[in-house]
């Protein structure tokens, strides 16, 4: 903005438009189904670019791959000016492994033996039957959900002062898990 005698005149930058959405290193998502995630979210080809938005729609991204186990997904984004004042967004995603759980361990249980209590909860270490049931694969909402259930199964029982002291998830560099 600057004043030109009586006249205020202001400088305007317009928000260049979005051309094209596209994703590269995709492998566990269907591109349509992204592209219908960042177009409810208002990140669509021919509506301006909205930083805050495409901000937004990389977070929902990656909680995404987070539900999934990909506990070190990496996405990236590139946006390339193209003529028209338009532009066009390249997502780079590397999902890296899942993380699988390969050992729960359960530290002060007295009253309920290790094998009793693995029953309460839905999280499994890997063995045969997880390429069916993928209860072998870290979500840490899962883990969550199975803090509450152990809570339930020791207050059912009586005892009311119940609580778990700590969760210390491992998740090492090839995507194993230990809890």
């Amino acid at each position: 903005m600057r004043l030109d005698g009586e006249t205020v005149v202001f400088h305007v930058a317009e928000r260049p438009t979005i051309a094209e959405l596209d994703f590269s290193g995709l492998h566990e998502f269907e591109k349509s189904k992204l592209l219908d995630m960042f177009h409810d979210i208002g990140v669509k080809s021919g509506q301006p670019l909205d930083k805050a938005l495409l901000a937004k729609s990389m977070d929902s991204l990656k909680r995404l791959y987070l539900g999934r186990g990909f506990q070190g997904v990496e996405v990236q984004t590139t946006t390339t000016p193209i003529d028209g004042d338009r532009v066009s967004i390249l997502i780079s995603i590397r999902e890296g492994p899942v993380a699988k759980i390969r050992q729960i361990a359960f530290i002060g249980n007295e009253r309920f033996s290790d094998p009793t209590l693995r029953n309460v909860i839905s999280l499994r270490p890997s063995d045969w039957s997880s390429w069916h049931t993928k209860n072998d694969v870290y979500v840490k909402e899962t883990l969550e959900l199975d803090v509450e259930r152990l809570s339930q199964f020791y207050q059912e029982r009586g005892y009311i002062d119940f609580s778990i002291s700590s969760i210390q998830p491992s998740i090492t560099p090839d995507g194993t898990c230990a809890l």
